[in-house]
């Protein structure tokens, strides 16, 4: 099966964590959007109670077969 996504830049929003796994592990770079906070006009988010480091650390998780072949990962929480 080929890569045809590697180095390729997937701009995820509502961001799945296994979505963005898969991506990774193909071989592309993530830019990733959610929002960490219930909106009234939909119902609570499902992860509604992570923190800011839960977060982080399912970003280097998802990040860390990709960043060792890529380069440098950013991630701002």
């Amino acid at each position: 099966m080929s890569n045809r996504i590697a180095g390729e830049v997937e701009f995820v929003t509502g961001t799945a964590l296994r979505q963005v796994i898969r991506l990774t592990q193909k071989g592309t770079d993530i830019i990733a959007v959610d929002i960490h906070q219930s909106i009234s006009e939909i119902p609570p988010l499902l992860y509604a109670d992570l923190t800011a480091d839960d977060i982080a650390e399912s970003v280097r998780q998802a990040s860390i077969n990709h960043s060792q072949d890529s380069g440098t990962c950013l991630v701002t929480v």
